[in-house]
């Protein structure tokens, strides 16, 4: 299996902590993509997922906010191997 996204409850907890910190020191340029929760991740294959999510932490990055995302193995999705020629790590 290979790592594609967190799951949606700890991606949207990420998501807050990064839009709060955008909102409260900076809110110029664009706002950290949205996670893919709800109907959002029920509808995405996991190479979508997997893309938002390297969208993330490229902006986390960018932002110098790369610490606010806290990741627990547990709390990872990882793709079905149907789609795993889709996703490189």
């Amino acid at each position: 299996m290979i790592f594609v996204s967190p799951q949606p409850n700890t991606w949207y907890a990420i998501y807050q902590r990064l839009k709060s910190h955008w909102d409260n020191e900076f809110k110029v340029g664009d706002a950290p993509p949205m996670a893919l929760v709800l109907s959002g991740w029920t509808m995405s294959s996991d190479f979508e997922k997997q893309d938002r999510w390297k969208m993330t932490l490229r902006w986390a990055e960018q932002n110098n906010c790369s610490h606010l995302i806290r990741l627990k193995k547990m709390k990872n999705f990882v793709g079905a191997s149907a789609t795993r020629h889709f996703i490189t790590k």
